[in-house]
């Protein structure tokens, strides 16, 4: 209650008027019509200035008593301009692209930083363009696995493990909508369709009290919003994969829409790795923005993405069918409003769900002419219903304010297996099994400022409390988090403490084959998970501001942690969900990381290292003594390299090197009374793989006919064909009842692989 008090007044103090002069905006593109985000405002009769935010507003104060002031705007990649406005509510600018300079520079305001150290890393769409890419696919997780701090999960694996965390806790996050699973491919793509993103925003620390609901990281992408002028048709085909993409006016600079589909092309495992295997997927978004007025703006957002990985083995009558599934749904409408020159507001309503299922599905004729049925069907899904009311407010200079309410209806199906048999060879059976569903609401309140230039520091301080409703069960989250920075000359402090919650948990196979997750909801013997960390990094900053270097120090605690117990199959498990998994497990992180970042010139990208250790704790597991973290990497090392020689002609490597993960392996096997495997592993992840290391290069070639855009893009995915491990399987001979010879064996996918795709744009 305490909390929701300090929330109300918080709310009551930040409406009070000020009397500063104060303008607010909009920043849109000229040509399209979209919101820019990033974009530099400045006064240039003091030089202080501000940048635009997610949404392209932005919010300045001005000096001096004249009606009329000189606002200088700029943006990497257009036309800078000048221009005289008058103090008013509402201004709109716009920029209009212009062509590519080697050695652009943006001028920043005084007291911004544009690289904030230690806060955020921002990827921009000509970051995706220039990488390398699997098949011609540009994809933003693989990019985001060369940041240090994000351990290398190995091939085929489009999911972030930062800072001694597990992929389920990150927050990913687009147009507000969150997402709960991110792979393509198994994991060599993510969800996220490159051609349609305008911004990506990624925390590791010194999270906004804005963000909740995970532990380790938040990944924020926005994107475009459709073009306001003309229609355009765009897409790219490639030998794995292609996609298609339209957008334009519904009514002329006042509403339009965007409409994009990926789909693989190809049966990608047969094709690789002649393997008798269908794999298919598809991701579908689309957009609608309408415009009311100068201060109020409506979006719809929509996402589906499904993938379908099928094994069929049809003979003489027989059917033999396995498959697995996997998808997420989201959509969402966001109103958003501009009150006055100070305040901005947005309610967000919207739904996101994720399903997982399995299939088994066979007809066997038998010699004598009679039929064996058997089908099998496990289904788990996750569906939330939320809630969100956020404000920007600007009461001062210097100062900024987030607050709002986020409710989150959470429901969850652990999982629910139908079988049925029939035949001589079987007994008849059909029966229904699963884990009990369950209802979880959520209720965040929360407050975040910003003070710039306090005494030459910068300091950002929130709350943020959950309130959760379980069953019977109730918890009230506090999450205090404070971050500051000094800046002396060229170099930048900044130290920051952040306390998170997750109100799920997620159970994952603990052997060494492909993982594979599960989420249930929080019970009574797994309350909702907890980190603190506490981060500090030294960052140089040259007055060109053409590259940075950072150092990171971090260590971070995690609690009420859960994980499957060894030899269960949660698939066929058929007792309470309590009894599957053990809970109020710990972990512990820590680790330095090294940062150079190049970003002016025709070469730009960065070189990163880390030296980690991440463990867990569980008093059931090697006798209550710590073991490594299943992604525990104690070093890496990490080279991105982007050339851009001329308006045509742009060249991208990567190369990373990391340390053997841990693994953990079967040493037997047994059969319980229901016939069911169930194997017997050794001492948590106490074998290390291989060390992990390859290579990347691509080379992209741009055109410009008279009808629009085109570009041819080569990449070779492991240009030296080093042999990674994908996952690693045990085989036994004789009978697995501790007298047969285990044997050790691993799975690599990728070889040297050269790809090549065509993208266009029709104007």
């Amino acid at each position: 209650m305490k909390s929701i008090f300090f929330f109300i007044s918080i709310l009551f103090v930040s409406l009070i008027s000020f009397g500063q002069d104060q303008i607010s905006g909009t920043v849109y593109d000229k040509n399209t019509g979209e919101t820019m985000i990033g974009v530099s405002i400045i006064d240039t009769s003091t030089m202080k200035g501000t940048l635009t935010n997610n949404y392209g507003r932005f919010f300045l104060k001005v000096a001096g008593e004249d009606s009329v002031i000189n606002l200088a705007v700029s943006c990497l990649g257009y036309t800078p301009i000048t221009i005289l406005v008058e103090k008013s509510d509402v201004i709109n600018l716009f920029l209009e692209p212009k062509l590519f300079e080697i050695d652009e520079i943006v001028v920043t305001p005084k007291g911004i930083n544009m690289q904030t150290p230690n806060r955020r890393f921002t990827i921009l769409p000509i970051d995706l363009k220039q990488m390398p890419s699997f098949s011609g696919e540009a994809d933003l997780i693989t990019l985001m696995q060369l940041i240090p701090g994000v351990s290398i999960t190995g091939d085929g694996n489009a999911t972030l493990n930062v800072r001694g965390g597990s992929n389920d806790q990150n927050l990913y996050l687009i147009d507000d909508m969150p997402l709960y699973y991110m792979n393509h491919l198994g994991g060599f793509l993510s969800t996220f369709n490159s051609d349609i993103i305008k911004s990506t925003d990624f925390y590791k620390s010194g999270f906004s009290s804005y963000y909740g609901g995970r532990l380790s990281s938040i990944v924020d992408v926005r994107t475009n919003d459709g073009n306001l002028h003309e229609y355009n048709v765009y897409g790219t085909i490639g030998l794995l994969s292609s996609k298609i993409g339209i957008e334009g006016p519904v009514v002329k600079d006042k509403s339009s829409f965007l409409i994009s589909a990926r789909k693989n092309t190809i049966p990608i495992f047969r094709w690789l790795w002649n393997m008798d295997i269908d794999y298919r997927f598809y991701d579908t978004n689309i957009k609608y923005n309408y415009i009311l007025s100068s201060k109020d703006r409506v979006f719809f957002s929509f996402y589906k993405g499904k993938d379908l990985v099928e094994l069929r083995n049809n003979e003489k009558g027989n059917r033999n069918k396995q498959a697995v599934a996997w998808g997420n749904i989201a959509g969402s409408i966001r109103y958003g409003r501009l009150f006055s020159s100070k305040l901005y507001g947005n309610l967000i309503v919207g739904h996101t769900s994720y399903l997982y299922s399995e299939l088994t599905d066979s007809k066997i004729i038998t010699n004598d002419g009679e039929t064996n049925k058997y089908f099998n069907e496990f289904l788990s899904n996750i569906r939330d219903n939320f809630l969100k009311i956020n404000f920007e407010h600007y009461p001062r200079e210097k100062i900024k304010l987030i607050y709002g309410y986020e409710y989150i209806n959470h429901n969850h199906y652990p999982g629910k297996s139908t079988t049925i048999q029939s035949g001589p060879d079987y007994s008849d059976l059909n029966i229904e099994r699963g884990f009990p569903e369950s209802r979880v609401g959520e209720h965040d309140v929360y407050v975040q400022s910003k003070i710039d230039d306090f005494y030459r520091f910068s300091i950002n301080a929130g709350i943020r409390t959950a309130i959760l409703f379980s069953g019977e069960s109730s918890y009230i989250l506090p999450e205090p988090r404070i971050s500051i920075s000094k800046t002396l000359g060229n170099v930048h402090l900044t130290a920051s403490y952040d306390a998170m919650h997750q109100c799920f948990h997620t159970l994952t196979n603990q052997g060494a084959g492909i993982p594979v997750e599960y989420r249930i909801p929080v019970l009574t013997n797994a309350p909702p998970e907890k980190s603190e960390m506490v981060s500090t990094a030294i960052s140089y900053i040259p007055k060109t501001k053409s590259f940075q270097i950072d150092i990171d120090f971090y260590t971070k605690r995690l609690n009420n942690l859960v994980t499957l117990k060894d030899g269960i199959s949660f698939t066929a498990y058929k007792n309470n969900l309590e009894d599957i998994f053990y809970s109020e497990g710990k972990g512990q992180a820590k680790g330095i990381e090294l940062t150079i970042r190049k970003t002016g010139g025709k070469t730009t990208g960065w070189i990163g290292s880390t030296i980690a250790k991440s463990e867990r704790v569980f008093e059931e597991i090697n006798n209550g003594n710590p073991f490594n973290y299943k992604y525990d990497r104690p070093f890496e090392f990490k080279i991105y390299v982007a050339h851009q020689q001329n308006m045509k002609l742009s060249f991208s490597a990567s190369w990373v090197y990391g340390s053997g993960t841990p693994i953990s392996i079967p040493v037997g096997q047994y059969y319980d009374l229901e016939n069911e495997v169930v194997l017997i592993y050794g001492e948590r992840n106490s074998i290390r793989g291989k060390p992990y290391h390859r290579l990347d290069v691509g080379i992209n070639y741009k055109l410009s006919p008279k009808w629009g855009e085109s570009v041819w893009s080569l990449s070779i995915i492991n240009l030296y064909n080093r042999k990674n491990p994908y996952y690693y399987y045990a085989d036994y001979d004789n009978g697995f009842n501790g007298t047969g010879k285990m044997t050790f064996y691993e799975r690599n996918l990728f070889p040297f692989l050269p790809s090549i795709s065509y993208g266009f744009k029709f104007k």
